[in-house]
Formats: structure tokens, C-alpha cells, sequence
């Protein structure tokens, strides 16, 4: 049991250091961020996964743009994001930690991609 409570203290500080380390991240090199919020065993989460972040899509498209964080449904809660389907994904702001847009479901990665670039180029042209 002892060994369990370590093993799960270490994924949540580890996940919430992640999710400050991509706030700094993004503020530095003045980008948003993206928190990808899937569940296990969920087909729509990996398929998103799969077709955005494992295929290489993202890094070509939106890495000069966001910084990604995936977390799990708790790690999320943790962090004030709150997500009823899945996956979920959160567009934060890192300079004031304001959520800009939160896009609930499935995305094809194409629309996905085109609606990420058009909040970076309105908050770009915000500023």
C-alpha cells in the first residue's frame, strides 16, 4: 500500500510540474498553451492523441505557436479545469492563466489545427 501512495504522489507532483513548466514555458517564448484532458481507455483520446501529437502533426504545425500539456481527468481538477467530455482541450493564456477556449470532444486534426492557428493569430493581434 505504502508503495502505491508513493508511486501516485510522485504522477500527480510530477503532472503539476509539467503544467507549470509549460506556463513558464509559453510565457518566455510568448506562446499559449494547449492541455490536451483525456481518460483512460477512451478511443476518441487516443485518437486524438494519435493523430495530433504521435504523428508528428502538431510539431509541424503549432509548436511555434502553443505549448502542450496532456493530463489526466484528476490532474486537470488539480489544476481548475474541469472537463465532462473527453478528450478536452484547454487554451490558456500563461500570462494571466485565463482560459481562452475550451473545446470539448473529438476534433478532426485539420479543424483542429486551422481553429488553434485562429485564436494564437486573435490573441497575437490582442496584444
Amino acid at each position: 500500500m505504502r508503495w502505491f501512495v508513493g508511486v501516485m504522489c510522485v504522477v500527480c507532483f510530477g503532472f503539476a510540474g509539467l503544467f507549470e513548466q509549460a506556463i513558464e514555458e509559453a510565457k518566455k517564448e510568448e506562446k499559449l498553451v494547449w492541455v490536451f484532458v483525456e481518460i483512460p481507455r477512451c478511443p476518441w483520446c487516443a485518437r486524438m492523441r494519435h493523430e495530433l501529437l504521435e504523428s508528428g502533426v502538431y510539431d509541424e504545425a503549432l509548436s511555434g505557436l502553443y505549448v502542450v500539456v496532456p493530463l489526466g481527468r484528476e490532474e486537470a481538477i488539480a489544476k481548475g479545469l474541469r472537463a465532462e467530455y473527453f478528450p478536452t482541450s484547454f487554451l490558456i493564456d500563461p500570462t494571466n492563466g485565463e482560459t481562452l477556449e475550451m473545446l470539448p470532444g473529438y476534433m478532426k486534426s485539420e479543424d483542429f489545427i486551422e481553429y488553434l492557428k485562429l485564436v494564437y493569430e486573435i490573441e497575437q493581434g490582442d496584444k
